[in-house]
């Protein structure tokens, strides 16, 4: 039998995998699951495949999938954002925000990635009309009488026309014109947030220091609290802990023996009832800023933070990052990467660091697993 080689291509941070096992002009095209779109020749014949939500696998059982050869015909050949960007000369994260904005002519979602027809078209950026105006998501929202949060959920669903993606925020042409989801007039219950959504909050006011901030997730006989510095804007508009697209604590939680299954950041609310794990901030104020936490708010922030502690209780407290822990304890209470178990107790509960999730603490990103794993241990997770 010849041998073959075969090349696997894994990107972590949009969590897919690609397999080919021969190197021909080809094209994707989707299967029966949304996760997989399948790599053909010219001649219709498999050379490969892409899996997203590589992490969703973890626990689950095999999975089993046909990929079967098509005959060749005239359709549309579709390429992927990786190949679309290699046909046109610029990076793939280009290619996804002109997809995302509508500017690449045919291109489609297929679970987490695009297709593409060729030959690749990009369209030219619309000028706006005479007197016309761009709203914020949130601006959208109370245009329209719904909130922030269901305001975004329609604009990733490409139900707001016009509507894209501008940095962290949403750039909407006003008047906002929602796009029907059947084919018909938009109705009231177009407008209406979903049935399971949770209580509307106010939206948050961008401004450089926000007063709206992420409740405490803490309860009663908790074995471990995560707690960061402050929440991070992205986290305080989604209303969920650590939502930032490029920080890696969901990541790192969900392969660690503390919990046993892919966990998100809409899973927050979860982790004190299921795993007995509560999340908080030494200082609860949102900041764009990191470097606007000055000393005097930490200082500001260390009772109040202290006697949240002490009323949840728990057996553990991990800083996430030694910023946190510094606020508390002051600086010359740390030694530089000494992750793990420290010498210090609060509310007579061990206290462990870990690194930052952040993106920004990336070259301490290796140290994380070994202490989340240690941790656990520790609490008598080991499985």
């Amino acid at each position: 039998m010849k041998s073959k080689n075969v090349s696997v291509w894994y990107d972590a941070e949009g969590d897919m995998i690609e397999v080919l096992w021969a190197f021909r002009e080809g094209y994707s095209t989707p299967t029966g699951d949304e996760r997989i779109l399948k790599r053909l020749d010219d001649d219709g014949e498999v050379i490969g495949f892409m899996l997203h939500e590589v992490s969703t696998l973890k626990e689950s059982t095999p999975l089993e999938f046909e990929l079967a050869p098509e005959p060749p015909g005239d359709d549309v050949v579709n390429l992927t954002a990786r190949l679309a960007a290699l046909d046109l000369g610029v990076s793939e994260r280009r290619v996804r925000q002109l997809a995302r904005e509508g500017r690449l002519r045919g291109a489609v979602k297929h679970g987490k990635e695009w297709l593409i027809p060729t030959p690749v078209e990009v369209l030219p950026v619309r000028s706006p009309a005479a007197g016309s105006r761009y709203l914020t998501a949130d601006e959208a929202a109370c245009e329209l009488g719904i909130t922030g949060r269901w305001l975004r959920q329609l604009a990733r669903d490409d139900r707001v026309r016009g509507a894209a993606k501008h940095g962290w925020n949403w750039r909407i042409p006003s008047p906002v014109e929602l796009v029907p989801s059947s084919g018909g007039p938009v109705g009231d219950a177009d407008r209406a947030s979903p049935p399971d959504a949770a209580p509307a909050n106010p939206p948050i006011e961008r401004r450089r220091t926000m007063t709206e901030t992420l409740p405490d997730l803490l309860g009663d006989n908790l074995d471990l609290v995560f707690v960061g510095l402050n929440p991070a804007r992205v986290s305080a508009e989604e209303r969920h802990y650590y939502s930032h697209p490029r920080n890696w604590f969901w990541r790192w939680l969900s392969d660690s023996p503390l919990v046993d299954r892919v966990l998100r950041p809409k899973d927050d609310g979860d982790l004190p009832d299921l795993y007995g794990i509560g999340l908080t901030d030494v200082l609860k104020l949102v900041e764009t800023d990191s470097a606007n936490v000055t000393s005097t708010k930490r200082q500001a922030a260390v009772p109040d933070f202290k006697r949240r502690i002490e009323a949840a209780a728990p057996r553990v407290v991990c800083f996430n990052g030694a910023d946190a822990f510094k606020a508390v304890f002051g600086p010359k209470a740390w030694r530089p990467h000494s992750w793990g178990r420290q010498d210090v107790r609060i509310a007579d509960a061990e206290v462990w660091v870990m690194p930052m999730s952040s993106q920004t603490a990336a070259g301490s990103h290796k140290y994380a697993p070994d202490v989340l794993k240690n941790l656990a241990a520790a609490l008598g997770r080991s499985g």
